[in-house]
């Protein structure tokens, strides 16, 4: 629909159809989702690097990589997807395995060693530069890192369970639906439609 109106925004096509004021009401809304869905994936990310000195040097790594490929793919040499994408997919594997050599290291892993409140802050400061950046430099290329590391551990799971064959032992129904969560502690509601919102934005 955005598309069609020459990529205008949700609230400025519900003004458009329904008047000013149910236009600045559908801006609010939107508003007050993204930044639920915005907290909760922060959350998570929170979670999992929490004192984790391997991934937080992995992710950590993948921003001056993402740099470098946005300025190899725009100025260095332009259309070659394919250059760029065998670059990072390398240094993106590096950066997994040295990853835990920093976690080993005496040295090296307190650099990488952070509480949860110091995360957060260093989530809400990645998240000004990121959108005061052009996209091409820094988001773009890193959503494309991104897509490896997710299809690749998908992939090395799914390799490693048909070649291991584990006894699977989880119940069929799990007890997470009362509040206990694995990650946090939380009710059905509104963790269930925040899933759902995140899917459909």
């Amino acid at each position: 629909v955005s598309t069609r109106r020459d990529g205008r925004s949700l609230g400025e096509l519900v003004k458009e159809e329904m008047g000013p004021t149910a236009g600045v009401i559908a801006l609010v809304a939107c508003f007050m989702i993204m930044v639920i869905i915005l907290a909760v994936l922060a959350m998570i990310v929170v979670k999992a690097l929490t004192h984790s000195p391997w991934g937080t040097y992995t992710v950590a790594f993948t921003i001056p990589l993402a740099i470098f490929m946005g300025i190899y793919l725009r100025y260095l040499r332009p259309g070659r997807i394919g250059e760029v994408s065998v670059i990072g997919l390398v240094f993106l594997i590096f950066a997994i395995i040295s990853g835990g050599w920093v976690a080993e290291s005496p040295t090296w892993a307190p650099y990488f060693d952070f509480t949860g409140v110091q995360l957060t802050w260093m989530l809400v400061g990645y998240g000004f530069v990121a959108a005061v950046l052009p996209v091409w430099l820094l988001l773009a290329p890193r959503d494309y890192l991104s897509t490896f590391l997710k299809i690749g551990t998908i992939v090395g799971l799914a390799v490693g369970i048909l070649i291991m064959r584990p006894t699977l032992t989880m119940p069929a129904l799990t007890k997470f639906v009362d509040g206990t969560g694995p990650v946090w502690t939380g009710n059905l509601f509104p963790f269930l439609f925040i899933t759902i919102a995140c899917g459909a934005v």
